[in-house]
């Protein structure tokens, strides 16, 4: 499957494309690299690589792909709250604009990358799932939220598999140690093979 993965460099993305390509994915990467060369150890990912805002993508970056996994955003809250009208543009307006892009283009699967943070600040003894309600806090998460409300309308248009993918593993993903002992890289191959189910 040809893959265009959003935010390939950053936290998440670093772990996943090797997931993906091992798993015998062609993985394109799309990235605007403004943390390149910032990486501990020597990671180089070995595949195509688009340098781009997601906010500048056009439809023609969108030909040819199997699937889009989504993980580029604005993704703390500090730099969130700083600047929170940038945060909807990046993480809202451009995630829908790469949706509908994707739609247009005719790929058949979107997966997008979601947060925990969605449900805002719950107490040490409340265990939530995905039915809770949302909750958001921080201009990071209400613009998480907009999406999800905005991928399901536009996956209930016609969209043949407008997905998200609610892990949030930005506290869980670092330098991977033990593959085989690594809860995170169970996710995220959970989320490779979530791209083979048609």
């Amino acid at each position: 499957m040809r893959v265009l993965m959003t935010g390939h460099d950053g936290y998440v993305g670093a772990v996943m494309v090797p997931i993906l390509t091992r798993a015998g994915h062609e993985v394109v990467g799309l990235d605007n690299q403004y943390f390149d060369g910032c990486d501990f150890g020597d990671y180089k990912p070995g595949i195509k690589v688009i340098k781009s805002d997601i906010r500048d993508l056009r439809r023609e970056h969108l030909n040819g792909f199997d699937a889009v996994v989504h993980l580029a955003a604005v993704s703390n809250d500090p730099l969130g709250n700083l600047n929170p009208e940038s945060t909807y543009d990046i993480n809202h307006r451009a995630s829908m604009k790469l949706a509908e892009l994707a739609k247009v283009a005719g790929v058949k699967r979107y997966l997008y990358s979601s947060s925990c943070s969605v449900y805002g600040a719950a107490s040490p003894e409340d265990v939530l799932n995905e039915s809770a309600s949302f909750s958001p806090v921080t201009p990071y998460a209400k613009s998480k939220v907009m999406v999800e409300r905005d991928l399901t309308a536009l996956g209930d248009g016609g969209h043949p598999r407008a997905e998200r993918a609610g892990l949030d593993l930005l506290d869980d993903v670092g330098l991977v140690g033990d593959p085989d002992e690594d809860v995170t890289v169970e996710a995220l191959q959970l989320l490779e093979a979530e791209l083979r189910v048609e």
